[in-house]
């Protein structure tokens, strides 16, 4: 027995010792890093510190030819991507001329000839393509101020009936009924944000006009555009 205490105490507090030493060494670890870690502020250290952010932080900041140059670089980088599409796609159209407030008729049209301008809608057009729901809002404004390109490369539908008499006021119909279902917006609760739009793209066209845009919208399948 007494044997068996003699072997027995001396592994108990080599025990004791180990775990004291693991402990330490725990905590000089902790307050290493602690010391080594930045002392700023944790917005300007965060998230929207990488260099993505970059090119929005300029266009929010009115400086569009400067956000595009970090924008359309991602923006190409395909699906994935809207957000940028979107944003470099709205650059544009400010660079051409379009403000808030809704052009009169001949600036309307000097708007669409712009090459600026058609570049913008298309880049808006492949975010709207690809499911992106304020891309697709930003289809139904343009649409309800008349301001979509007459060439317009449109999503076509299988019904030869409804090709037939697809026109400008039909497209913004599908614009503004699959913003409506988009299934993210639904998801996350994002509310309508163009309800003006909407309610004024509807009353510049007939009842069968906007009928044949919600057919449009469900045969529509989204386009995913690898660059």
């Amino acid at each position: 027995m007494q044997k068996h205490k003699k072997i027995t105490v001396p592994v108990f507090w080599l025990r004791v010792a180990l775990l004291f030493f693991l402990v330490c060494v725990a905590n000089i670890h902790s307050a290493t890093a602690q010391m080594q870690q930045p002392t700023g502020s944790p917005k300007k250290n965060g998230y929207y510190s990488a260099p993505y952010w970059d090119g929005f932080k300029l266009k929010h900041a009115d400086k569009c030819e400067e956000a595009l140059k970090k924008l359309i670089p991602i923006a190409h980088q395909g699906y994935g991507f809207e957000e940028a599409q979107l944003a470099t796609g709205l650059c544009m159209l400010r660079l051409a001329g379009l403000t808030s407030s809704t052009p009169a008729h001949k600036k309307t049209q000097d708007l669409m000839k712009d090459v600026k301008f058609k570049q913008g809608f298309q880049w808006i057009l492949r975010a709207a393509n690809a499911g992106h729901f304020r891309a697709q809002a930003t289809m139904v404004s343009l649409y309800a101020d008349d301001l979509a390109p007459a060439d317009n490369p449109n999503v076509k539908s299988t019904d030869q009936s409804i090709d037939k008499t697809h026109d400008s006021y039909v497209e913004g119909a599908m614009w503004a009924h699959l913003y409506l279902t988009n299934p993210l917006r639904l998801q996350i609760g994002a509310p309508i944000i163009e309800e003006k739009k909407l309610k004024k793209l509807e009353s510049n066209m007939t009842k069968n006009q906007w009928l044949l845009g919600k057919e449009l919208a469900r045969n529509w399948i989204p386009v995913y555009n690898k660059q």
